[in-house]
């Protein structure tokens, strides 16, 4: 019995120790995979770190197309260079040109109208009248052709509306159909042709109106009035400030009883130094508009602003349809042979057949002929942009 406890001692001491050795070596650390640490194999050997060298820094030579971008940008700038003082020595040279031809207009000008410039030698003079004398001519010939086709066409066309107003007076069934107002414009068309009629202002919707000249407002001065009836607001003055702009020497009366405060800043806060405003309104006879402000007729807003039995170049109404009951009584007065053209919207849903064709009769009875009619473009057929000319202005 104690010899075999004995060997069995033994194996267990044996097999113990095998054991720890055995787990000892399998619990040994990983070894890292850092490249920088070397391993070494031999057998429980203590673990040695070390460090390899640092890699030396490798400097790249650039490539030989951006070695060569200075030079490159800098004669690109040399370009811009003289690009830029070719462009201001066109632009002197443009400048001198637009002066000289300026210089060279109103000189042909004063030749056109038998007047030396100063500074022009007579032989200039002599020379330049030869050549322009023919262009004048053939420019005044064009003018009388243009007149007289005007007068052939006009006169036609009268015949005709005579006609017309004759039919809409005595046939029931034309009374029935022009009766209602989307129709009642095509009664009354163009019957004259200005050949330098202008829409002012050229892009607008509502608030334009056509002139038959406009060039001539400046050769009118000081003389030369305009008033425009029916403002509302600055929007719808467009026509107004675009002429007071462009033709300074005209002044410019501006009316409306209807504004509230704010429209009435809003306008005559930028009011141009030829223009002043008057919160006056048109009517027949003297009356009051509903919140009190004056209504006059225009001829008697002419007396007293001192203008009796002066010329009115452009007579501009827009008053959503007291324009029916006004004007036909303007046109009584010896003041209403004065103004040179009208521009009115006329508005016919506001009206009827037998208001509309005397209107259009008293204005064509005192001389005034249609030379331009234009949808509105706010309320369509229901009211038109109308504008005459005074035809002993034209003719």
């Amino acid at each position: 019995m104690k010899v075999r406890l004995t060997h069995v001692g033994i194996c267990v001491v044996f097999c113990t120790g095998v054991f720890a050795l055995f787990f000892i070596g399998n619990t040994q650390p990983e070894t890292t995979t850092n490249n920088n640490i070397e391993k070494d194999d031999r057998p429980f050997a203590p673990l040695v770190v070390t460090r390899k060298p640092e890699a030396t820094p490798v400097v790249r030579e650039a490539p030989s197309s951006l070695t060569n971008f200075q030079p490159l940008m800098n004669n690109v700038k040399e370009q811009i260079d003289v690009l830029e003082k070719s462009i201001k020595g066109l632009n002197e040279n443009l400048d001198q040109l637009i002066k000289k031809s300026q210089l060279m207009q109103e000189q042909g000008a004063l030749v056109a109208q038998g007047q030396r410039p100063e500074g022009m030698s007579v032989g200039e003079f002599e020379v330049l009248q030869r050549f322009f004398a023919p262009t004048v001519l053939k420019y005044d010939e064009t003018l009388e052709n243009i007149k007289a086709e005007n007068l052939a066409i006009y006169r036609n066309a009268k015949a005709i509306e005579d006609k017309n107003y004759e039919a809409i007076k005595t046939m029931s069934s034309a009374k029935a159909h022009y009766r209602h107002h989307i129709f009642l414009h095509y009664l009354f068309e163009p019957v004259w042709n200005c050949p330098l009629k202008e829409k002012v202002p050229f892009v607008a919707d509502d608030g334009a109106k056509y002139v038959c000249e406009t060039a001539r407002l400046a050769k009118l001065g000081d003389e030369c009035i305009i008033y425009s009836i029916g403002v509302n607001n600055k929007a719808e003055s467009m026509f107004d400030f675009d002429l007071a702009t462009r033709f300074p020497n005209c002044k410019f009366f501006l009316f409306d009883p209807s504004l509230d405060n704010v429209r009435h800043d809003e306008l005559t806060g930028d009011l141009l130094p030829n223009m002043e405003f008057h919160e006056w309104g048109i009517a027949p006879t003297i009356s009051s508009f509903n919140n009190g402000r004056e209504l006059y007729p225009i001829d008697e807003i002419k007396r007293l602003l001192g203008h009796t039995g002066k010329l009115m170049s452009i007579l501009k109404i827009d008053t959503e349809g007291a324009e029916w009951r006004t004007l036909p009584a303007f046109m009584e007065s010896p003041e209403a042979q004065l103004v040179d053209e009208m521009q009115i919207e006329v508005h016919f849903f506001t009206t009827s057949l037998e208001t509309v064709v005397p209107f259009f009769e008293s204005i064509r009875n005192k001389g005034f002929v249609i030379f331009s009619k234009d949808m509105n473009g706010h309320c369509g057929n229901a009211c038109m942009e109308y504008s005459w000319v005074n035809l002993s202005l034209v003719e």
